[in-house]
């Protein structure tokens, strides 16, 4: 993770002097740290909006009773990015996760599974380090199981990420 964070640092300061505004009507090919890992891959419909897809994989081991997990994930999502500065763009997403397999618990002496779905909306931040490079961090806001378990709505500041966003011209 320190790895990864310290080369997105050193990306946007090396990128410095090539600041642009988010371009529109480009594919978008990305990475992503912190609450789900993973690559993604989207369409920026317009300057302000931004719709695509992650595929993101969730490994913890826990030292209780529920034992590890694993989720593989599959997470459509939308950007809105708000009035749009030179390099700094602040945005809202909203991302809706789905575990088509399902998470699954191993225990010592027991293996359950069940559907691990939900819609997180939160915020963020995004700086565009060169006219195709986006470095972003955002924060989930509320979380909003629809799985019947335990989980609760939940509302604050949690699931941090990180990520880089490279825009693709096509033409």
């Amino acid at each position: 993770m320190k790895i990864v964070f310290s080369i997105l640092v050193a990306m946007t300061v090396t990128a410095a002097s090539a600041l642009a505004q988010m371009p529109e009507e480009r594919v978008v090919v990305g990475a992503a740290m912190g609450w789900m890992p993973g690559a993604h891959i989207g369409y920026s419909i317009s300057s302000n909006f931004l719709l695509g897809a992650q595929l993101g994989v969730r490994i913890n081991d826990q030292n209780d009773t529920q034992g590890s997990t694993t989720d593989v994930t599959i997470s459509p999502f939308g950007k809105y990015f708000f009035a749009k500065g030179e390099d700094f763009n602040a945005y809202a997403i909203a991302q809706l996760y789905i575990a088509p397999g399902a998470k699954f618990f191993s225990t010592p002496n027991t293996s359950r599974k069940y559907a691990n779905d939900g819609l997180v909306v939160g915020a963020g931040s995004q700086f565009m380090a060169t006219k195709n490079v986006g470095v972003w961090a955002q924060v989930a806001l509320v979380n909003l199981p629809f799985s019947s378990t335990n989980e609760n709505v939940s509302f604050g500041i949690m699931a941090p990420a990180i990520g880089i966003d490279w825009y693709l011209d096509l033409d």
